[in-house]
């Protein structure tokens, strides 16, 4: 069995988590740390990831802008069934603002604990999980933005 079979068989859509970062946007966060609106036009981000050359869903993938400069929006999205992702801000497929950006990628499997269900541990390599190890780059021009595709092992297996 791929990886991607066992990740799409034994995982349950993170859709309640994924829809979590809309939730905080909708209710706002308190003393005015990250405002509700952003006056910079976004641009359409659509890419594509595979783990070892497999699609696989429910793999976040989240931007963090460069140079990092006090509280910034962080655009995400979360991989279908193919892959594909689409990156947004604050609403849903709104886009990403111009700029250099580093990208996280985390897959979290759902586990089921009594009869409540919970995240596990990320399952993909460290070094994508942190802006600051991640090999994962991204400039956003303003227009229609096609990420190459990432495709990432999770091996890190030294030769």
């Amino acid at each position: 069995m791929s990886f991607a079979q066992l990740a799409t068989d034994t995982f349950i859509k993170p859709i309640a988590w994924a829809a979590a970062p809309a939730a905080i946007l909708v209710g706002g966060v308190r003393d005015g740390l990250v405002p509700l609106e952003y006056d910079e036009p976004r641009f359409a981000v659509h890419g594509r990831l595979l783990i070892d050359g497999e699609p696989v869903e429910g793999v976040e993938v989240r931007l963090h802008a460069l140079p990092v400069e006090g509280l910034t929006p962080a655009p995400s999205a979360v991989t279908d069934s193919d892959g594909g992702f689409s990156l947004r801000t604050n609403a849903w497929q709104d886009g990403v603002a111009v700029g250099e950006y580093r990208a996280t990628v985390v897959l979290r499997p759902q586990l089921l604990t009594g009869e409540q269900l919970a995240h596990g541990e990320n399952i993909l390599p460290a070094e994508y999980s942190r802006a600051a190890t991640t090999p994962l780059r991204l400039t956003v021009r303003p227009r229609a933005n096609s990420v190459e595709v990432w495709n990432i092992s999770r091996c890190t297996c030294q030769g």
